[in-house]
């Protein structure tokens, strides 16, 4: 492997880390206020998504072909959580309009088809590579129809890279909307680390890391 490629490696692997830590510090925190009482039951179980992704996106650069199928089937649970909040939040969303409930999707909360994009193309690269980083035609064969022919790119591979990057100027501009919103206001650290702002700038991160895994 090149030394770039394993410099890249190394500083995504880091970067992933971070993102865990960051999702194991508010699971802790919000433990502690279901256990009073705080009722926040659904973004424990959207943190411990994003801990498990940046989990999985780490180990896949580690040469371990016997977890692949492994790490296949985590990113795959997590693209059917996405997909069933995602569901869950518009028939409530629905059913508020009408008048019949009040939905509950804070704005932070609202990224749900962009995991699902992000995890499906993990699994499909968790199934056909043996690790992340080792090449641009290792990582191109990860996804079919996307292996570089003669140091090109497929339409295929060119989509998926058009879409990482749109979602990296999407998640850009709810990064600033959110922080200009809460410029001023002062925070703990466990308000901190749920703050909107910060969990746009979380999936801004792996978007971009998941953009690296592609090129490296």
């Amino acid at each position: 492997m090149p030394g770039h490629s394993v410099f890249i490696g190394a500083s995504c692997v880091l970067v992933l880390t971070l993102l865990a830590a960051r999702a194991l510090l508010r699971l802790g925190h919000d433990h502690r206020s279901v256990r009073a009482g705080g009722g926040r039951r659904r973004h424990r179980r959207s943190e411990a998504a994003h801990l498990a992704m940046a989990v999985g996106m780490a180990l896949m650069f580690l040469p371990l072909p016997a977890t692949r199928p492994a790490l296949a089937g985590l990113f795959a649970a997590i693209v059917l959580y996405a997909a069933a909040v995602w569901v869950t939040d518009r028939v409530r969303a629905a059913r508020a309009r009408l008048g019949a409930a009040v939905g509950d999707c804070p704005p932070e909360h609202r990224l749900e088809p962009h995991q699902v994009v992000v995890g499906s193309a993990m699994a499909v690269m968790a199934l056909g590579s043996r690790a992340v980083g080792t090449g641009a035609a290792a990582g191109m064969a990860a996804m079919p129809g996307m292996a570089p022919a003669g140091g090109s790119l497929t339409p295929a591979a060119l989509l998926l890279f058009g879409y990482v990057w749109v979602s990296v100027l999407v998640l850009g501009g709810g990064l600033a909307r959110t922080f200009r919103a809460e410029a001023g206001l002062e925070r703990d650290l466990a308000a901190l680390l749920g703050a909107p702002s910060t969990v746009y700038a979380c999936e801004l991160t792996m978007t971009v890391v998941m953009g690296l895994m592609l090129l490296s």
